[in-house]
């Protein structure tokens, strides 16, 4: 497994990690289940069947509150009326 640091400091530190590897959503429920009992999965429609529905699932047979989101795919989407 690779991490890639993205340093995005101003005078609020907004840098995070981005984890690389094989076969992390399998492990993702575990995971987020240290941090927080509640989810929401924001997709699009080309995602939301291949890995949306898998994560979802995954995070109910673990016993966490998830809800998946899936909005249209395309730029179209990429809009504030999508996002509220």
């Amino acid at each position: 497994m690779e991490v890639v640091k993205v340093g995005l400091r101003e005078e609020i530190d907004n840098s995070y990690d981005i984890v690389i590897g094989r076969g992390l959503l399998d492990n993702l429920a575990m995971e987020l289940k240290k941090n927080a009992n509640e989810f929401a999965i924001i997709t699009d429609s080309n995602i939301a069947g291949t890995y949306g529905k898998r994560l979802l699932n995954s995070l109910k047979k673990k016993n966490i509150d998830v809800h998946l989101i899936k909005f249209s795919a395309g730029e179209k989407s990429k809009s504030r009326k999508t996002k509220e």
